[in-house]
């Protein structure tokens, strides 16, 4: 989500797409849930105001947040951080501070996450055909650098046997 507020947020700033208001990734109460937006506001002041949902008016009409019991306000300080910390585990090169605000440094690096999300790990085990991949070959060396396994014993592609 913190994408997407980056964006609108961007959009906000720059007087694109005529979005009234767009508050700083990490600070939206949209990423907490406690959100939404609808242009027919009109149509559900009432039934939302009786769930606990306040609208916010015609500084933003199309806005409503809920106020009902259970509310937390730190939901999106955990999203930074826990995009943070996906970002350094998987850039370990390009480290970035955690402590769940968004400031400059996270926003160009959410800019740069691959959209797909980043890759994540995969169980090895032993296969026919054998697995085959980067992720083996560091398996095996990592076995070898540990005296388990004799250099001669890999194949820089397969797994020879499970682990």
């Amino acid at each position: 989500m913190s994408g997407f507020l980056s964006l609108l947020r961007s959009w906000y700033e720059n007087g694109q797409c005529n979005i009234p208001r767009a508050a700083k990734p990490g600070l939206s109460n949209h990423e907490d849930g406690l959100a939404l937006d609808t242009p027919d506001f009109q149509a559900w002041i009432s039934a939302l105001g009786n769930e606990d949902w306040d609208w916010f008016g015609n500084a933003d009409s199309v806005h409503f947040t809920y106020r009902g019991s259970g509310v937390r306000d730190d939901i999106g300080d955990i999203g930074v951080k826990a995009f943070q910390q996906l970002w350094n585990k998987n850039n370990p090169n390009d480290q970035i501070t955690v402590d769940g605000t968004f400031r400059p440094q996270t926003a160009a690096r959410l800019d740069m996450s691959p959209a797909e999300g980043f890759a994540t790990a995969r169980l090895l085990k032993l296969t026919n055909p054998n697995l085959q991949g980067e992720d083996v070959r560091k398996v095996q060396q990592a076995l070898v650098n540990a005296g388990f396994l004799n250099a001669t014993q890999i194949n820089s592609m397969v797994l020879p046997f499970p682990l």
